[in-house]
């Protein structure tokens, strides 16, 4: 045997002879072997410490145990095979229940009385079968059975986790410290005298009493040992009330063998439960609680060095979740956003209870992280979203990231709310998207100016090809006609030619000064203020009746028509259109001109109609080009300046104008003075 053997070799059979030799001074008392056997204890406790090896040390003590007993060499080595079979039975069932030899959770006090149980069974089953066989009668042999399981199976539960606690490397440091430590081995000992001599202070039922001195002892334990401490505890208890039995002293003795070991099982089974599951039970809440605090300290360590808002929170039942740590960036922002506030104001509440600490804390912004939290729980997955909360200084916004915590368990034990305040980068972006929006609106605005000038450029261009050509042909026709009637000596056609040449000089004179008019209007700068356009109309037409006071023009202005643009490019838009109105219904006999306004789409469009002429309206959008007219000289005046004026003006204020007409049947020319739909748009 290896020297690393030896010594566990040796502690087992020494054991097993020191507990066989207390169980058989127990069980000479009239209850028998279903009192405490220890033994039991020794033997499990060595086979799932250290392992199958220390079996035979089972048998070697077992047969000492039984030669003690009287029986003789060679009879022990055969009965001590149930003590082996007891051992074995015990290593194969805590191996294939996985069984925890700290007994540090109520799982582990169960699993080890499944263990007992049935490995009791076998041995007493192996026990009884050769007690039959070496010649003991039937009807004894019989009544042997149940209390040899209950004395193995009382014995595992109450000493083998003193043994297997103390026998282990040390684990979980003991509670008490000295005073504590003091006042419980005083109580543990008043109790035991008590247990152990309660026979002759109180007639039978003494349970009462019994449970009255027991319970105070056995529940400070429990909240208060470690399960080494515990298990000492359970052993005194256990050994003070069998031997109270035996001397038929103790709190447990009756005139009653049946009622006597029901009492012995019943104590044992009280002071294991409430000892060592309490301290299991305990035990297990206070190492839950450490791993929480360490990884909530792990978590503090890591979230006080990051920037982005931190929040950590427990789950608790039903996927509640309470606020258990803030990282210095969460409580700047909580403080700078409610002053009034502190950190531990909120540590330790639950979402539902933050109004209260929080002003002002919208219901939806909690019900929204809540969801996404849960989500976060149920999938075990990173939950991202961008999230809005009011607050006493008006709207944040924040990207969130829910991160779920596994614990050892595997469950989530906690989430962090991690998040990125982006109040300050949406206001930029917004910002941005306005600007880029001006800039977009900008560069439509300076297109369309731009092809205006074009047009205008081609206009100007076919105006001094051809209209300006024109008067020049014929004043350099006209002029040779003079030179040569001069020199020919004829003077009758002269005076004629004359008058062309001044006709045609005067109709050149009025193109440049309408060219010079139309290149001096501004084509963005405007100045608004809210016109009365009633008046400006009335005043206008007021001129036009002046210079015409032969004609009478029916014309409609209602009053309280208003706009909001430069008072000069707007009087001088109106007067062109006024004018142009004026001059169509010429030959009309009821001439009726008509100013008005309407709402479209939001904006107000403004404008002139006329019952003269019209105009094939396929042609509308030549109107508004430089020079181009739809009617002849003859029929008309007019160089076509003036429509072409109109549009420059009310592109300028980010407008559009467009005419409606029919030949016969007169016009309408509209127009906004800010952006809006339009048909026949210039």
């Amino acid at each position: 045997m290896t020297a690393r053997l030896a010594r566990p070799w040796a502690a087992t059979v020494l054991g097993g002879i020191a507990a066989g030799w207390y169980g058989l001074t127990v069980a000479q008392s009239a209850v028998g072997p279903a009192m405490v056997w220890p033994a039991s204890a020794v033997g499990f406790t060595a086979v799932v410490l250290w392992g199958g090896w220390m079996l035979p040390a089972v048998w070697v003590a077992a047969t000492v145990v039984v030669m003690i007993s009287g029986q003789p060499g060679h009879l022990a080595l055969v009965l001590a095979v149930p003590a082996v079979a007891e051992a074995a039975a015990a290593w194969g069932l805590a191996r294939w229940l996985r069984l925890e030899l700290r007994f540090l959770t109520p799982g582990s006090i169960l699993r080890l009385a499944i263990v007992a149980g049935a490995s009791a069974a076998v041995g007493a089953g192996i026990g009884v079968a050769l007690r039959l066989l070496t010649g003991m009668p039937a009807a004894g042999a019989t009544s042997l059975y149940l209390p040899w399981l209950l004395g193995d199976a009382t014995g595992m539960i109450a000493f083998a986790p003193a043994m297997l606690a103390w026998l282990q490397p040390r684990g979980e440091p003991v509670r008490p410290n000295a005073r504590e430590g003091s006042a419980l081995a005083i109580a543990v000992a008043l109790v035991s005298v008590f247990v152990l001599v309660n026979f002759s202070l109180a007639p039978e039922p003494r349970t009462v009493p019994t449970l009255l001195a027991l319970f105070p002892v056995v529940v400070w334990t429990s909240l208060r040992a470690d399960t080494r401490l515990a298990s000492l505890v359970v052993v005194v208890l256990s050994v003070a009330g069998t031997l109270g039995v035996r001397f038929h002293t103790g709190a447990l003795t009756s005139v009653s063998d049946t009622r006597e070991v029901l009492n012995v099982q019943a104590f044992h089974f009280l002071v294991v439960v409430l000892t060592l599951v309490g301290t299991a039970l305990t035990t297990q809440r206070e190492q839950a609680l450490a791993r929480a605090l360490d990884v909530e300290r792990r978590l503090s360590a890591v979230s006080a060095a990051t920037i982005d808002v931190q929040m950590l929170f427990a789950v608790e039942a039903r996927e509640e979740f309470r606020l258990v740590h803030l990282n210095r960036a969460a409580v700047e922002l909580v403080q700078a956003l409610w002053p009034g506030a502190s950190e531990g104001d909120l540590v330790g509440r639950y979402p539902a209870d933050a109004a209260l600490v929080l002003p002002g804390m919208e219901g939806s912004f909690l019900e929204r992280n809540l969801a996404y939290g849960r989500e976060a729980v149920r999938t075990r997955e990173a939950v991202h979203f961008h999230d809005e909360i009011q607050t006493p200084t008006g709207t944040r916004t924040a990207d969130v990231t829910m991160v779920p915590i596994t614990g050892r368990s595997g469950e989530v034990a906690y989430v962090l709310r991690s998040s990125v305040d982006t109040s300050a980068r949406r206001a930029a972006e917004e910002a941005t998207r306005r600007f880029n929006e001006d800039l977009e609106r900008r560069v439509i605005e300076r297109t369309h100016q731009l092809a205006s000038v074009n047009r205008e450029l081609e206009a100007f261009g076919y105006t001094l090809s051809h209209d300006l050509r024109a008067p020049l042909r014929i004043v350099e026709g006209f002029s040779s006609a003079i030179i040569e009637d001069l020199e020919q000596g004829v003077v009758g056609e002269v005076a004629d030619h004359a008058r062309r040449i001044h006709a045609a000089s005067q109709r050149m004179h009025r193109l440049v000064d309408d060219l010079l008019r139309l290149s001096q209007l501004p084509t963005s700068t405007v100045t608004r203020e809210v016109i009365d356009l009633s008046a400006l109309a009335n005043d206008l037409v007021a001129e036009l009746r002046a210079t015409d006071p032969g004609r009478t023009v029916e014309v409609r202005i209602p009053a309280g028509l208003q706009a909001y643009a430069d008072a000069r490019l707007l009087s001088i838009a109106m007067q062109n259109l006024l004018s142009n109105a004026w001059k169509y219904t010429a030959r009309e006999p009821v001439a009726r001109i008509e100013v008005g306004q309407h709402q479209e789409d939001g904006v107000t469009v403004t404008w002139v109609r006329d019952n003269g002429v019209g105009f094939d309206p396929q042609f509308a959008t030549r109107l508004f080009s430089p020079f181009e007219r739809l009617h002849k000289p003859d029929d008309f005046e007019g160089v076509g300046i003036g429509l072409a004026t109109v549009q420059r003006i009310i592109a300028a204020h980010g407008g559009r104008v467009w005419a409606d007409a029919a030949p016969g049947h007169g016009a309408v020319f509209s127009f906004t003075l800010s952006h809006a739909a339009g048909r026949a748009i210039a």
